[in-house]
């Protein structure tokens, strides 16, 4: 008696169907992503990847456009492959974004999830919809304005417990004897990860550099180095497709690197860089004002940085520059998903 009443009250497939129904009412951001996001433009991108399960027991391969959103309810929830094989199966919302039905349908799991980044990232496809969807921002209207502002933020990594010539050697570039003869132990090191210093504190990890449009605050272009790469260096990969005549905004970082400002001067951009005074020749008051200027702009990419670690986190737990790179850059693809998702609303 006790088990036919447990029965009676599991939900079924209509049960499914209304609580679906009712999730735009309560607000579900996921809703709006699904609607304006072009998903199936993609697919092409897509294609190429291998459609086949490691296993090889012949089961279908899920769909390419299913397994992108997967990625993108990964990053927006800042989970692991473990947790977000069960978070798929626990939410009504993911269930709906993702288009599966009812409570029969099948989900992917954590190998699954993971494979299919190794395939994105062997594919070098991340870059390739990143700038994809930035030509269809375009085409709509977006990312229009006059100037650029140019920034970057640290990028976490778990900490290696090397030792002091561990460390060394990887400084240098070379492999530690005991990691290359211990495939296990060798697995589990980041040799691109650097260390660096920012205020008093010390940081381990990357770097990402990016471009945005001061009026949308969309992110045009994004490079990722290893933590230790002086933010100018690396702030002349952005500069390549800024256009003649853009005001460029950015930090007084990139006013001490010469390299970056002859670039700058090159490519006939305007300069919109803050200026640092030092103990012994302080600002005159001319540049303090400019400063107060550039500032109003400049501050505008905190504010991005500030939404992607809301969601993304501050750190990463890839190893490696390529996956560091895959995971960056899209957690900057999902970022603009997002910001263009406000804009519809």
């Amino acid at each position: 008696m006790k088990n036919a009443q447990m029965k009676e009250k599991l939900p079924g497939l209509f049960d499914i169907v209304f609580h679906f129904e009712e999730l735009p009412k309560n607000g579900d951001p996921l809703v709006l992503l699904n609607a304006v996001i072009p998903w199936e433009e993609f697919r092409p991108l897509l294609k190429n990847i291998r459609k086949t399960n490691d296993a090889g027991r012949g089961r279908p391969a899920y769909d390419e456009i299913v397994m992108l959103k997967v990625l993108v309810l990964q990053a927006l929830n800042n989970v692991s492959d473990d947790r977000m094989e069960f978070l798929l199966k626990d939410r009504l919302s993911f269930m709906r974004f993702l288009g599966m039905k009812n409570e029969r349908s099948v989900f992917p799991d954590a190998k699954t999830i993971w494979l299919f980044k190794e395939k994105l990232k062997e594919a070098d496809l991340i870059p390739k919809i990143f700038y994809w969807f930035n030509k269809y921002l375009k085409k709509n209207g977006f990312t229009v304005s006059e100037g650029t502002i140019l920034d970057a933020t640290i990028i976490e990594v778990p900490k290696q417990r090397n030792t002091k010539e561990e460390n060394a050697q990887v400084k240098q570039g070379e492999i530690p004897l005991e990691w290359e003869t211990d495939p296990n132990k060798m697995y589990q090191k980041d040799t691109d990860a650097r260390w660096t210093k920012k205020g008093n504190q010390s940081y381990y990890g990357y770097k990402n550099h990016i471009a945005i449009d001061p009026k949308s605050k969309l992110i045009r272009d994004y490079h990722v180095t290893s933590a230790n790469v002086y933010d100018g260096i690396a702030g002349i990969e952005l500069l390549k497709n800024r256009k003649e005549g853009t005001k460029l905004y950015a930090d007084s970082a990139y006013r001490n690197c010469d390299a970056f400002m002859k670039k700058l001067k090159k490519k006939n951009l305007v300069d919109k860089i803050c200026f640092k005074g030092y103990r012994n020749k302080p600002l005159k008051e001319k540049y303090k004002k400019l400063n107060t200027k550039i500032a109003r702009i400049r501050g505008r990419i905190e504010h991005v940085f500030g939404d992607m670690k809301s969601f993304s986190g501050k750190m990463i737990r890839t190893i490696g520059m390529e996956r560091a790179k895959f995971q960056i850059g899209f957690i900057n693809l999902v970022f603009n998903f997002r910001r263009f998702a406000f804009y519809q609303s």
